[in-house]
């Protein structure tokens, strides 16, 4: 790994201690989202790091709270170190602002929806909850919990568990000449053997076959429902389809664009991905942490992401709030600001992870395997951009590129979950239905690093 890295680790609580949802809702405050306060520390304010999070692990004798930080640039481990130090001495010293209790409750609500929008999600909550704690019934408790947790609870807990007596630190750090790899021990013998403990008791064999209980028969089959499609196009050409599913009060869209990385320009690679990136980072209207606050705020969750053809920008709230994050969904995707600083925090990050990238041998052959199928064609160039082509993106690139392939009449919007076609068509209209298709673009790059960002067409 080509940039240092620092973990901070607490131990906690067993799964079924009833601490355990006030430390998950300081865990959200700490760093879930761009609003939280170590993305907003190490990454957005002081830029020491790349990336920024922490995790807690329940499990059913202990626990623990990690948070680690990968450095950035020339950022040491003990700035790292002395920054989640800070932040968490935060916890133990002041209370949380209502606002941050709420939001990390939305957050922690809506994803605990997420992850139950099917069968198998279900059954695998139930199933934790019964391993975990022994009764099933535990995951029926979880949303209670969370919205029972007060500010006063996450002061205490942080002054009971987080602590600096009981932190355990660790640095990763390049092996050079200053830090030598430590040796590995290969003989190592376990401190409890089997030899050492008790005789484990009456052994349990297999009955005969004839003794067997049967395994059980299987219940009628079911036949497979799929959701009634409808659809709708905008008079501006936006393309609207809606799938209503029940279940849980949830509402998904995606808006799919018909350009991807195929569509970078010569010199460019890593643009398409780039553009997308950057919807979450300022409009006209809202700086990032504004847009990032919001989104967390609502429970919701909006992202985009590049494929070789195609671009996708996706929201994802619960249904009383969803109209609200459609709405800022459509700003982002509409108004991107670009703004050359965040486009140079962007390069930056992609940057620091494409050097993580290029350490490990599984993305190098991952990145090479295009060329050697597809050579100098679109598809051959590596879509999250190489150590020389994302340092040359500029703003400019962004814009023509936006413009040239972010339009209604490529756009597909698709609704689903907790929403009917009339509601869905609705929203639709209120957020798209009066963008304009964009002029064609004129804005071209140098020469010497490819040709005009116009639409590829082959």
């Amino acid at each position: 790994m080509p940039l240092p890295a620092v973990v901070l680790s607490w131990p906690t609580v067993a799964y079924d201690h009833p601490d355990r949802a006030a430390l998950t809702v300081l865990d959200g405050i700490l760093s879930t989202g761009e609003s939280s306060r170590m993305y907003r520390s190490l990454v957005y304010d002081q830029q020491i790091a790349a990336q920024a999070s922490s995790m807690p692990d329940f499990a059913q004798q202990a626990g623990y709270l990690a948070a680690y930080s990968l450095m950035a640039g020339e950022a040491t481990p003990e700035q790292g170190i002395a920054s989640i130090q800070a932040e968490i001495a935060r916890f133990r010293n002041e209370r949380v602002t209502d606002a941050e209790l709420t939001e990390a409750k939305n957050e922690l609500i809506a994803g605990a929806l997420r992850e139950r929008e099917t069968t198998d999600q279900r059954a695998s909550a139930l199933g934790w909850a019964l391993i975990m704690t022994g009764d099933p019934a535990t995951a029926d408790n979880e949303i209670a919990a969370i919205q029972a947790v007060t500010a006063a609870d996450i002061q205490r807990v942080a002054r009971r568990y987080l602590t600096p007596e009981r932190t355990i630190t660790v640095r990763y750090l390049n092996a050079d000449d200053a830090n030598p790899p430590s040796e590995q021990v290969l003989n190592v013998t376990a401190p409890v053997t089997l030899d050492d403990l008790a005789p484990a008791g009456e052994l349990v064999t297999l009955a005969p076959e004839a003794e067997r209980v049967p395994i059980p028969e299987p219940g009628a089959p079911l036949e497979p429902v799929t959701p009634q499609i409808s659809e709708r196009t905008l008079a501006n050409g936006v393309r609207v389809l809606v799938a209503p599913t029940g279940g849980l009060p949830l509402i998904s869209a995606r808006l799919s664009f018909d350009a991807g990385t195929a569509d970078d320009p010569q010199g460019r690679a890593g643009l398409a991905g780039l553009t997308a990136s950057m919807i979450n980072q300022g409009t006209s209207r809202l700086s990032p942490p504004e847009i990032a606050t919001q989104i967390e705020q609502l429970g919701a969750s909006i992202g985009a992401g590049a494929g070789v053809d195609f671009t996708n920008v996706y929201a994802n709230a619960p249904a009383d709030v969803f109209g609200q994050t459609l709405t800022l969904m459509a700003e982002l995707v509409r108004d991107p600001a670009f703004a050359a600083e965040e486009l140079e925090r962007q390069q930056s990050q992609a940057m620091d992870g494409l050097r993580v990238a290029l350490s490990e041998p599984g993305s190098i052959a991952s990145q090479s395997v295009g060329r050697v199928i597809y050579g100098a064609a679109p598809y051959g160039a590596p879509g999250s951009g190489t150590l020389t082509t994302v340092p040359a993106i500029t703003r400019d690139d962004l814009a023509a590129f936006h413009t040239a392939n972010w339009r209604p009449s490529t756009a597909t919007l698709v609704f689903s979950g907790d929403i009917t076609p009339e509601a869905a068509w609705a929203l639709a209209e209120q957020a798209f239905g009066d963008w304009a298709e964009p002029s064609a673009p004129t804005a071209t790059v140098d020469d010497s690093a490819g040709a005009a960002l116009a639409p590829r067409a082959w």
